[in-house]
């Protein structure tokens, strides 16, 4: 099998910069509150850690299928990327679903106009 180059590597990181950013950057709120927003920074914690898993299998996936290539083709790859499909599927809804579920965790009651 043929192996990347570090410029190659960094090729594939440089398009998931910016999610991975925003990731680090919600993982350290989540961190840094937790004690005021428990269930909120859980969910946040695994909804950014499945996110990440997923840019990583993401972008492993994509330098095997290289060196794949790069020693004589692609012909019985079917399989390998219906996995890849339902992995990323999985992480995908796994990271959004705690995510959202973060934005709505930890909340009091609403307060009606007038009732205070």
């Amino acid at each position: 099998m043929a192996s990347l180059g570090f410029m190659e590597i960094v090729q594939q990181l440089l398009g998931t910069l910016p999610i991975v950013i925003a990731m680090f950057v919600g993982l350290v709120l989540a961190v840094t509150r937790r004690d005021r927003h428990p269930r909120a920074s859980l969910f946040t914690t695994i909804g950014v850690a499945a996110g990440l898993l997923n840019i990583a299998f993401g972008v492993a996936f994509q330098s095997w299928l290289r060196a794949r290539g790069a020693d004589g083709g692609y012909g019985d790859l079917q399989l390998y990327f219906l996995g890849n499909a339902l992995v990323h599927a999985l992480l995908s809804t796994l990271a959004w679903g705690f995510l959202l579920a973060a934005v709505f965790a930890d909340r009091g009651p609403p307060v009606v106009a007038g009732t205070r």
